[in-house]
């Protein structure tokens, strides 16, 4: 069976919860590592977890590398972008009158708000692009600025309710999507093709660090 993980289900592994959704999150887990499901994580999976972790007490920047480190040796493959999948975008956001850059934007804020200055190298976008970005959608009522209490160096982005309703359809779209990739490809082909993608990546590292 193929399940597409949703990042409520990762942060619960490692941070504590109520007793019944810790026992149904690690049976998901014991379930993958005993070979009994086949588990996929949206590439706006790791964007979503960082930023939710680090408002968790007790995660620091050092823990969060480790539960990074933790996910990286399960294996899980990791459903990345496409052209395709941004034509597809494009065709959503025209539905619902937003855009696939606002999408994402919207995804990687946090329900605690999110540094302003942390989300174009999460997304790795311009600061600039990200500034236009940002500006609009405050004209929309989608977002709004808060002064980091902690911090009063630090300016917070937050979702207005209208934002978060925005963000629930970007996050519905991009699961919908990779769950249908699942569901329509066979366990064996996408293995092959992540190996394949792992291999390119490797070989790209190796003709970075030779030339």
């Amino acid at each position: 069976m193929n399940f597409v993980l949703d990042t409520s289900v990762v942060v619960k592994w490692f941070s504590k919860t109520s007793e019944d959704e810790l026992n149904s999150a690690l049976k998901i887990r014991e379930d993958y590592l005993s070979k009994k499901i086949f588990l996929l994580f949206p590439d706006l999976l790791f964007y979503e977890l960082t930023n939710v972790l680090r408002y968790k007490p007790g995660f620091d920047s050092e823990k969060i590398e480790k539960v990074l480190e933790s996910l990286e040796l399960m294996r899980i493959d990791v459903v990345p972008f496409s052209k395709k999948v941004g034509d597809v975008a494009v065709e959503i956001a025209l539905k619902y009158d937003t855009s696939q850059a606002t999408g994402f934007v919207l995804l990687s804020i946090a329900k605690e708000g999110t540094p302003s200055t942390t989300i174009a190298p999460l997304l790795g976008m311009e600061a600039t692009s990200l500034s236009r970005i940002l500006k609009n959608l405050e004209d929309k009522e989608l977002i709004y600025r808060k002064t980091d209490t902690l911090d009063k160096r630090k300016v917070l982005i937050l979702l207005t309710e209208k934002g978060t309703e925005k963000r629930k359809i970007a996050k519905k779209v991009v699961s919908g999507f990779n769950k249908l990739i699942v569901d329509e490809i066979p366990h064996e082909k996408l293995a092959v093709f992540f190996e394949v993608m792992e291999s390119i990546n490797k070989i790209v590292e190796k003709y970075k660090k030779e030339n």
